[in-house]
């Protein structure tokens, strides 16, 4: 009777290889699983997939030592594609057969050893850069599209060398007839290519979506490795040249709303090419960016244990030994959390590790962690202001404090329990500058209020919810009232769209942003003409079967005008002003008003009576919330945009004072 396979002990610097069948069956799939040390392993791939769901396993059997294995369904497809891709490449070559080693972490490592966990992690770059190259398998084609996503990305290649984007002539979202589309990417304009480039679209759009894009540990994988290949089902792509069609994609504002994915792929292929770029690379020891900017760039990223959100980037890190950062399983997550905390602080001197301390309100997060530690592990987590969640990641210069740009954090309570993690403080140098008296919704598309009538939600979900919206907006930012005026000076409008793009000028500047949201005919401005008073559901239900009836008479009209305007007008901002709004979009925002008459955005868990302080070494004021049971203690909601004090006009030395964070 076969025995199920047993992990042997690895001895300091061994690694296990898996040596796969020249002809894999559905279970005869594993050769051997070998020890080598790796400076003397043989040629081998390293396999970069998503394990998928643990339950859905399946047996395959090993020869070397006879036994038999229990696998995800997921791995045992990623290792049946390394076998076929090596099998096409010796009948390429015309050579026999080669031996064909695999690197997987669901089976060269022994998962249930926590000392053996800790020691693979540790040369888990090492083991990934010394490989060949990387084999990533994205998973089947479940949706029977694969074939389209992988033509498109071809088609927009040829694309780019017939239609450079720099010459800023071709905007696919602007082709109103899609006849023009087709014929863009070299199609003749029949209705099958016409519904071929839509379909492939969406299924270009899926394909990035897919789970292993947003699996931390793939950022390392990918960065230091030396060749890297997508496959998913039986199509196959070049890395470099994915990115390739995902950035013209993106210059060409195919589908620019819906850019999530590609935003993941653009920062997985940044951080590649700033690792590559390292003069070090593949030199022992070589490692390149500081540890908090890589957690702020792949903060959207998620894995099965919180902790691996810091040991999955520790390989790419210039700083882990400065900040402590050592692999420990056996060490709670919570602690690790909050010693990277204190370690930066008390190292940076400044408090920008605070902007990653933006606690979602719909999190389920299980941590119990002191408001002032960011939560890596939180989902649908945060963009920094500076950050403004544009794929260009270039920092929005802001001075909060002034020259105040250093601090000397204080930490308190450092003998708490294990189960009082969460009552450890820090003192900051500042002062509460005012409060928020007034809150608008979450800029969320398609919310309606409560007493809305099931009937009508889902047909009025979006024009009623975003209509109440807006309505709420305009008083808030008293847009009807014409004289009002900042006190900056400026117009309410001017203020209102500088908020909504929390003060990012860059890369447009500031005279086309402004043209911009003033331009009525933009739909992207947010600006809409609501009445001063909400009317009841029942007049604006009639109110729009009546516009709609009288759209559907001019339609045609419409689309001649625009479909002109469109060609004859230049496009004037680029894809990262749509970054800039679907950032604001995103739920984790909201405008508030400050009892002084400040206005600005704060987080979407920010309520009426929180406060917002100004700090020494902070670039961004921060919301904070009173504690009841803490006399002269806060708790931190999250960083904020306050127009007009970003620059630091309002820091007042003399007003500072030790403030408790909890």
């Amino acid at each position: 009777m076969t025995d199920k396979y047993s992990h042997q002990p690895l001895q300091p610097g061994e690694i296990r290889l898996v040596e796969l069948h020249p002809s894999p069956a559905r279970r005869k799939l594993i050769r051997r699983i070998e020890h080598f040390s790796l400076a003397d392993a043989p040629a081998y791939t390293t396999l970069s997939y998503y394990w998928g769901n643990p339950a859905l396993t399946e047996t395959v059997d090993c020869d070397e030592p006879h036994s038999y294995l229990n696998i995800t369904k997921n791995l045992r497809a990623a290792l049946s594609s390394v076998a076929a891709s090596a099998k096409t490449a010796s009948k390429k070559k015309d050579t026999a057969h080669q031996r064909v080693f695999v690197w997987a972490d669901g089976i060269c490592i022994n998962q249930q050893d926590t000392k053996e966990r800790n020691e693979q992690v540790k040369i888990m770059k090492d083991i990934y850069e010394r490989a060949e190259g990387v084999h990533i398998w994205l998973g089947d084609d479940e949706e029977k599209d694969t074939l389209k996503a992988f033509d498109l990305i071809q088609k927009l290649i040829r694309a780019s060398e017939l239609h450079p984007a720099s010459e800023h002539k071709h905007s696919v979202a602007h082709m109103i007839d899609l006849r023009q589309r087709a014929e863009f990417f070299g199609l003749t304009p029949t209705w099958d290519n016409i519904l071929f480039v839509e379909d492939a679209t969406v299924a270009f759009i899926d394909l990035l979506e897919r789970p292993w894009f947003q699996r931390i540990w793939v950022v390392q994988e990918l960065a230091v490795s030396r060749n890297s290949h997508l496959y998913c089902a039986k199509s196959s792509v070049d890395w470099d040249i994915l990115i390739q069609a995902v950035r013209y994609s993106m210059a060409v504002h195919l589908r620019p709303v819906e850019n999530f994915g590609r935003r993941l792929a653009l920062k997985l292929a940044e951080t590649r090419e700033s690792y590559q770029r390292s003069p070090e690379v593949h030199n022992p020891g070589s490692q390149g960016e500081a540890l908090q900017g890589l957690l702020f760039r792949h903060h959207d990223w998620s894995s099965t244990e919180a902790v691996d959100m810091i040991y999955a980037l520790r390989g790419l890190s210039s700083d882990v030994d400065d900040l402590g950062v050592v692999v420990d399983y056996d060490i709670r997550t919570e602690t690790s959390y909050i010693r990277l905390a204190c370690n930066i602080l008390r190292r940076d001197g400044n408090l920008d590790i605070l902007a990653a301390c933006h606690r979602n309100p719909d999190s389920t997060s299980s941590l119990v962690l002191p408001s002032w530690v960011p939560d890596w592990s939180t989902k649908g987590k945060h963009t920094p202001l500076r950050h403004q969640g544009t794929s260009l990641e270039a920092y929005v210069h802001f001075a909060a404090a002034g020259n105040h740009t250093h601090c000397f954090p204080q930490f308190f309570d450092d003998n708490s329990t294990i189960q009082e993690l969460d009552k450890r403080g820090i003192l900051l140098d500042g002062f509460i500058i005012d409060e928020i008296m007034e809150l608008s919704p979450p800029p969320e598309m398609g919310v309606l209020p409560k007493e809305t009538p099931n009937v009508l939600r889902d047909f009025f979900s979006y024009y009623y919810g975003r209509y109440i919206i807006y309505a709420k907006i305009e008083k808030l930012f008293s847009l009807r009232s014409r004289n009002v005026r900042y006190f900056t000076g400026e117009s309410m409008f001017d203020v209102y769209w500088q908020t909504t793009v929390a003060g990012c000028m860059q890369p447009e500047g500031y005279d086309t942003l402004r043209e911009f949201f003033h331009d009525p005919q933009n739909a992207g401005n947010w600006r809409v003409t609501v009445p001063f008073w909400l009317p009841p559901m029942w007049l604006f239900i009639v109110f729009y079967i009546v516009m709609a009836l009288w759209n559907a008479l001019i339609v045609l009209l419409l689309c001649c005008i625009c479909q002109y305007h469109r060609r004859k007008q230049k496009h004037r901002v680029n894809t990262a002003v749509t970054e800039k709004l679907a950032h604001i979009r995103s739920s984790q925002w909201t405008f508030a008003k400050t009892e002084m008459g400040y206005v600005g955005l704060v987080p979407r868990s920010a309520q009426l009576g929180d406060t917002i302080g100004l700090f020494k070494g902070g670039k961004v004021p921060l919301v904070l919330r009173p504690l009841k049971e803490h006399d002269e203690s806060w708790r931190l909601v999250g960083e904020c945009y306050v127009h007009g004090i970003m620059q630091g006009s309002a820091f007042d030395e003399s007003r500072c004072k030790r403030i408790k964070v909890y």
